[in-house]
């Protein structure tokens, strides 16, 4: 029986999660940018070209509005992160596997990289540098079942809604 229907729902909501943790760190990121330029005189303009009359009568106050903005929109999608990791690690919880359990925690929610989960799950065996290809693809077994379960449990909790 193909996993991939039931699954493609979980995926997708995991991965729209991941995306607001990158819309995050993007928008941080710009403005923290925007911060470092808020108040910085402009360099004189030496090319002899006519500067437009009128505009922005204070620079300034239009970059800390800008700001005020974008601090606004982040704090809007820290919410709605904070809710939806909650959400997720409710469902995570009623995983009755620990090692699909910390393979979706890890992944999704720290944001850890294939190797890394791998490690986590097996690093501490005797034969794990040995056989590491191995127990990479044990892992992304885990992971696919992980997916099962995990859209089961969303399943009984949308149905108890």
């Amino acid at each position: 029986m193909n996993d991939q229907p039931k699954t493609k729902r979980i995926k997708e909501r995991l991965h729209r999660y991941t995306a607001l943790l990158r819309d995050i760190d993007n928008q941080r990121e710009r403005l923290d940018r925007m911060e470092a330029t808020i108040g910085t005189p402009s360099g004189p303009d030496l090319s002899g070209m006519p500067r437009p009359q009128g505009g922005v009568s204070n620079p300034v106050a239009a970059a800390v509005e800008k700001k005020m903005e974008l601090e606004a929109k982040i704090r809007q999608k820290e919410a709605e992160e904070k809710a939806e990791r909650r959400a997720i690690e409710a469902m995570t919880e009623l995983m009755d596997d620990p090692d699909e359990r910390l393979t979706i925690q890890l992944k999704y929610l720290d944001r850890a990289e294939w190797p890394d989960v791998t490690f986590a799950l097996y690093g501490n065996r005797p034969d794990f540098a040995d056989k590491a290809d191995a127990y990479q693809r044990r892992m992304y077994r885990v992971h696919g079942r992980a997916l099962l379960s995990l859209a089961e449990i969303e399943a009984e909790v949308n149905d108890s809604k």
